[in-house]
């Protein structure tokens, strides 16, 4: 007999996409959660919430005929305009717009997921999230992929993948999870214009919360030069990039060789 004793389920979840200029990456975006929603128990009700940060091209019209699109679908998708320029605040507003919306429930029964506009989650990154709270998860933390390296940075992209193999604990907000009584218990999301992420997840361990990382549900993100975030995930990647001319001299010297 298993004498395990596992965790009681969650009722609601809410998953928070803060979009910031995203026209491009912002249908496949949410195209990706669409099918991870569809992964997971129909009992369980979902909330989405786009929260468009200062957006000047169409990803409001993105987001909303997406919204429209769902019609009488058992998701719950809400669509705010947010004038912040801040990630930390962007994330934060769209957790509060989920908690509001949920209010009276009992929040230990209640789990927010976070991803980007510009990332694609897999099917399974909701079922993963649940069944690691299932097991005693009061968090989870997921790795990221990039597969679309631009021609002129391939000779970063090893180096890139060398150096985020070995962290050990890698923090993202395009794959987060967290029960909203403890998302609530240390404050939320900081208004950070970049490392909101790894400051929550390091709040959430000060408060004795038992943080999950995951490497078996990827999140495959862009590997864009323009960073919406100073200091985020776009500056890291620019850190491995290697000068034209001396991919251009290593090619030479190798066809010479």
């Amino acid at each position: 007999m298993n004498s395990r004793v596992l965790r009681p389920s969650i009722d609601e979840i809410g998953v928070i996409i803060p979009a910031n200029n995203e026209e491009r990456l912002l249908p496949r975006s949410l195209a990706a959660v669409e099918r991870s929603l569809d992964d997971i128990d129909p009992a369980i009700r979902v909330h989405v919430v786009v929260v468009l940060d200062t957006c000047a091209d169409g990803s409001s019209e993105i987001a909303r005929t997406w919204k429209n699109h769902l019609g009488q679908s058992s998701f719950d998708v809400t669509v705010i305009d947010f004038d912040g320029e801040n990630v930390g605040r962007a994330r934060a507003k769209g957790c509060d717009v989920f908690l509001n919306g949920v209010a009276g429930t009992d929040l230990a029964r209640a789990w927010i997921a976070t991803t980007d506009a510009d990332s694609r989650v897999p099917v399974h990154w909701l079922r993963t999230q649940l069944r690691e709270h299932d097991l005693g998860a009061d968090a989870w933390a997921g790795r990221v992929a990039v597969t679309d390296w631009p021609l002129h940075r391939l000779t970063g992209a090893a180096a890139w993948q060398r150096a985020y193999d070995a962290e050990v604990h890698p923090v993202h907000g395009a794959s987060l999870g967290v029960v909203a009584e403890h998302y609530v218990a240390v404050g939320g999301f900081p208004p950070l214009r970049s490392g909101e992420d790894r400051a929550l997840c390091a709040a959430l361990l000060k408060h004795g919360a038992n943080v999950h990382y995951n490497s078996s549900a990827l999140v495959v993100t862009s590997a864009r030069r323009h960073a919406r975030a100073p200091e985020g995930f776009a500056t890291a990647l620019t850190r491995f990039e290697v000068p034209s001319h001396e991919v251009e001299d290593r090619e030479i010297n190798s066809q010479r060789a």
